[in-house]
């Protein structure tokens, strides 16, 4: 059952416009970026 929440949560960020579109942001920030929309997705989730 885990594994099924993580497959659907990989397969909603893939379809996130944010991970689309170049980072044009420096490369220190992206483990925040990702960080903020997992969470978001989770938030939103709820």
């Amino acid at each position: 059952s885990i594994r099924v929440v993580v497959e659907r949560a990989i397969a909603q960020l893939k379809t996130w416009r944010v991970l689309h579109t170049d980072y044009r942001r420096p490369i220190n920030t992206f483990a925040d970026t990702i960080s903020a929309v997992i969470g978001l997705y989770f938030y939103a989730a709820e």
